[in-house]
């Protein structure tokens, strides 16, 4: 599923494959980026960030995602492939307590799994 960009491209996930990340994963996580990038800049500013995790009721969580945020050294806003990077998916090892962290930060109900709900 492409989503067109605030310049009228559509997105490309093929620019994103690497291994252990394969197209239709980098999809979904755009779809993601793009819950958090409500006016589709092509980038998630700290307004908007912290906006979203408000509106999704993720106060709780906040801290953890802030804390992910923050230890990257990013600052500033953050496109596609700096929230890739963020989030444990722009290398090809990914560190597994980044994403260990990602996944409990959206598993607000400690079920193992998140889905639409819990965004």
């Amino acid at each position: 599923m492409s989503k067109a960009t605030s310049q009228g491209k559509s997105f490309d996930p093929t620019k994103y494959v690497k291994a252990g990340l394969d197209a239709e994963t980098v999809s979904r996580l755009k779809e993601v980026f793009d819950v958090f990038d409500y006016d589709g800049s092509g980038a998630i500013s700290t307004e908007e960030l912290i906006n979203t995790i408000t509106a999704l009721n993720m106060q709780s969580q906040a801290q953890q995602v802030l804390a992910i945020v923050s230890a990257s050294g990013h600052s500033g806003d953050i496109d596609f492939a700096a929230f890739l990077e963020i989030f444990g998916f722009g290398s090809e090892n990914t560190s597994e307590t980044t994403l260990a962290t990602v996944f409990e930060a959206f598993d607000t109900t400690g079920s193992g799994a998140f889905g639409a709900e819990e965004f």
